[in-house]
């Protein structure tokens, strides 16, 4: 038995920085009996549901939603399948198994999600600093993305994978255990704790205080972003507790991020983009618009003194793609909200 336990901090939601473009998000694996038609066709449905929560993010906002027709139409998705016997669950204690890896059409389900009234999060999302502190009743511990102690980034690292969220750990050398020790993490010394990340270049930072006894672990979970604080619990079967504790922080990043991308006439608006200086800025620019689900087209009306002039096709409203830039990080609004927005590039 798991629950999770959720009390939020809420403050004002600042820009998010360092953003990566996440891959696989229209794939999904899992162990299959066979290779025969009936088998694949008989998965299909469980792997959809889980490209679905990577797209969407939110959890909750899947749960709600009546997806019966996709699921039931779920086949034509497909653009692509294979197979490969591996190690399923990343657990090398356990055999390989055969698997089935599902790649779904992006244009078609995309269309399908629209339908739905479902938000879409793009696949610029945020990277996620982790800091781990594990209490075993033995021994305390800050660990780095190398340690094996008791498969803790493991979990981590398959949960992030199954949320398509992008996330690292400390490298724990001389510089982090000298800025940062374990009872900083565990008396939540916030300060301490944003002065050690300054290095890794994130403001989305987050700690996991993990206690475990025999296979039960209870988390006490904290993400800083920016002046932002976030705290909540998870608790149960280790797996289950990190799993969970996880995709709390998702499902929270995704609900400020995702957006619902119109099925209606869509919307002609201009920017101006200041620092561009060089061709690498400029295909840095035209590239992370182009994809973002509410943007459709991308037309370049004119490029002078490092200010790219740029119309832009849009499906929503032009205030939703605001936000999405905001959070994106790559464009920065110098606060003028007339037709003729202006941003300035960021490093």
């Amino acid at each position: 038995m798991h629950r999770l336990i959720l009390a939020l901090i809420l403050l004002p939601w600042m820009a998010l920085s360092h953003a990566s473009a996440v891959s696989n998000l229209y794939q999904a694996t899992a162990a299959v009996e066979s290779q025969s038609e009936a088998d694949r066709k008989a998965l299909t449905p469980e792997l959809l549901r889980k490209v679905l929560l990577k797209i969407v993010g939110d959890s909750e906002a899947l749960q709600q939603a009546d997806l019966s027709a996709l699921m039931e139409d779920a086949d034509r998705f497909v653009q692509q399948y294979h197979y490969a016997r591996i190690n399923v669950d990343d657990d090398w204690t356990q055999p390989d198994q055969l698997a089935l890896t599902l790649t779904f059409d992006e244009t078609s389900l995309s269309n399908a999600i629209n339908r739905t009234g479902l938000p879409q999060w793009g696949l610029q999302r945020p990277e996620v600093l982790i800091w781990v502190a594990i209490d075993d009743g033995e021994q305390r511990q800050l660990v780095s993305e190398m340690s094996d102690a008791h498969d803790v980034i493991r979990h981590l690292k398959q949960a992030g994978q199954e949320r398509a969220m992008p996330i690292f750990f400390p490298v724990m050398d001389l510089q982090d255990q000298t800025q940062l020790t374990f009872n900083d993490i565990w008396t939540g010394d916030n300060d301490a704790v944003r002065n050690a990340s300054e290095r890794y270049g994130t403001s989305v930072i987050a700690v996991a205080r993990v206690q475990i006894r025999d296979e039960d672990a209870q988390v006490s979970w904290q993400a800083l972003i920016n002046d932002e604080t976030l705290r909540w619990q998870s608790e149960g079967r280790q797996m289950a507790a990190i799993k969970m504790g996880l995709g709390e922080l998702t499902d929270q990043l995704a609900r400020k991020m995702g957006q619902v991308v119109s099925s209606g006439p869509q919307q002609e608006i201009e920017i101006t983009v200041t620092e561009v200086r060089d061709f690498s800025d400029y295909s840095r620019v035209l590239g992370y618009l182009n994809r973002l689900p509410a943007v459709s087209s991308v037309s370049v009306i004119n490029l002078a003194d490092n200010e790219l002039r740029l119309a832009l096709s849009i499906r929503g409203e032009p205030s939703a793609l605001r936000q999405t830039l905001a959070f994106g990080q790559v464009l920065r609004s110098d606060g003028q909200q007339d037709e003729q927005q202006r941003y300035r590039l960021l490093p």
